[in-house]
């Protein structure tokens, strides 16, 4: 793969990875069997994957649709030796049935959507199940080859990735890394090309029922977010308005234009990829790059997307950014001062403090405290005014904070972000077995030993030791 010279870009040929967005190839695998009448979205997966087991009986609950909107209760991520450089062993993907029956579910399936990986790797094993096809000849059968998608391929495929694939240069390593093979096909391993998945986006839009047929695709947009409890995002989403495949069924800033557009976005290690659709005017737009982010990719989508339908006439005009104002303090109620407790993020334990009109956030492991301000209505807002914290209980009756931040990108526009950040948690007396043990590994080092030699987990000094 060589560069043009002459135009400063690459060719259009070049494969990128697209990490989670292979999500909706997983997703459309499923829809055409269901097409077909082989798949029922609400019959128990166990159905289809009878070795399917967890050391957790609410496992037989879990159904094809939950592993398309996020709410089986999965944990995450079962992904070792999955991420690997230019080694397409299937390892991971032989292995995750065993991981799986090794562990319990974080909540009861369908209780509520949070992002799941692992959903999108069994989704992966059903359709070859169901089908008897390899994931990568079912997508090549059914997609790429009606579609013309010659650009579009799996690590599995008979591929020149050393010329093929974009190449990267990352921190910690000399010269350009290996070419990157994400084994976990159905959650993130694809390659393709902007234009590629530009013409996928019309199947998914229902412009292709040769393929898919429009009543799949119009299940694929429903507000499946909406079956369990779920987050209220007044100024609009990144992520999470899940639709079955799809990060988000409405779309910032498209729906103020009283459209829907429906969005995907992927990140790895090494690329990054955003596709967004809006079916009632056939458009679909793709990003892929090398550099960034997901949601910088998305943000310059949807920025072209709305100068383009000002163009043609679709839009008025274009609506003005919305404004960043930096937080001015207002009398709090003292009845706020309740929440103050322990609560736990995604990777930490934090203090949190309220008192006189101040949210302070106290890491346990002695990083900075953080500050937030009462403002009002919207809350506690940290010192630039983009990112307001809340107090809220949900449908499970436990204390979150609500995050909702307004990320801009200079030139390109803005995605509004809102998420729960932390869960309150109750102190748990630690038995003296338990603090000697920890105790007695303090000061020591742990290195990675069971990834292979080829995993991206080594490129990075920061995964290699956990103190």
């Amino acid at each position: 793969m060589q560069k043009d010279l002459a135009s400063g870009t690459a060719p259009e040929t070049c494969l990128f990875g697209i990490g989670s967005t292979s999500k909706m190839f997983a997703t459309a695998a499923a829809m055409v069997l269901w097409d077909q009448g082989l798949l029922d979205l609400d019959e128990p997966l166990t159905t289809y994957i009878p070795e399917f087991k967890m050391q957790d009986e609410r496992y037989k609950q879990i159904t094809p649709r939950m592993l398309m909107n996020h709410s089986s209760g999965l944990y995450g991520t079962t992904g070792r030796n999955g991420f690997l450089f230019d080694d397409p062993d299937p390892q991971v993907h032989d292995e995750v049935l065993p991981n799986l029956a090794s562990q319990r579910l974080k909540a009861d399936p369908g209780e509520f959507s949070v992002y799941c990986n692992d959903g999108f790797t069994l989704l992966e094993i059903l359709v070859e199940r169901i089908s008897g096809m390899s994931f990568s000849e079912f997508l090549a059968e059914h997609f790429a080859r009606p579609l013309g998608l010659a650009n579009t391929k799996t690590p599995c495929d008979d591929l020149d990735r050393k010329e093929r694939v974009v190449k990267n240069t990352v921190p910690f390593y000399a010269g350009s890394t290996p070419t990157e093979t994400l084994m976990l096909l159905g959650s993130g391993g694809l390659y393709s090309t902007a234009e590629d998945l530009c013409r996928f986006g019309r199947v998914l839009m229902g412009k292709h029922p040769e393929i898919l047929s429009e009543e799949a695709a119009l299940l694929m947009r429903n507000e499946e977010y909406k079956r369990g409890w779920w987050v209220e995002a007044e100024g609009g989403r990144y992520i999470g308005g899940y639709g079955l495949g799809w990060d988000n069924v409405h779309c910032y800033p498209f729906y103020e234009y009283g459209l829907q557009a429906l969005a995907k976005g992927g990140d790895t290690q090494l690329f990054h990829s955003s596709l967004v659709v809006i079916p009632e005017l056939d458009l679909a737009m793709a990003v892929a790059s090398s550099g960034g982010r997901s949601y910088f990719d998305y943000a310059f989508a949807a920025s072209i997307l709305q100068e383009y339908l000002l163009q043609k006439g679709a839009i008025a005009e274009l609506l003005p950014s919305r404004p960043i104002v930096p937080p001015v303090k207002a009398a709090m109620p003292t009845e706020l001062g309740a929440f103050s407790g322990l609560y736990v993020s995604i990777a930490d334990t934090h203090w949190v403090t309220v008192e006189d009109g101040v949210l302070t956030i106290s890491p346990l492991d002695g990083q900075p405290e953080a500050q937030w301000v009462y403002v009002g209505e919207e809350g506690f807002k940290n010192e630039s005014g983009d990112t307001a914290l809340t107090f809220t209980v949900q449908g499970d009756d436990r204390t979150y904070i609500k995050s909702s931040r307004l990320i801009s990108i200079p030139g390109v526009g803005q995605v509004p972000h809102v998420d729960l950040q932390y869960q309150r948690v109750e102190p748990v007396p630690l038995a003296e077995e338990v603090l000697a043990a920890w105790q007695a590994r303090a000061g020591k080092a742990y290195l990675v030993v069971t990834e292979k030699a080829t995993s991206q987990a080594y490129y990075s000094l920061t995964s290699l030791n956990r103190n």
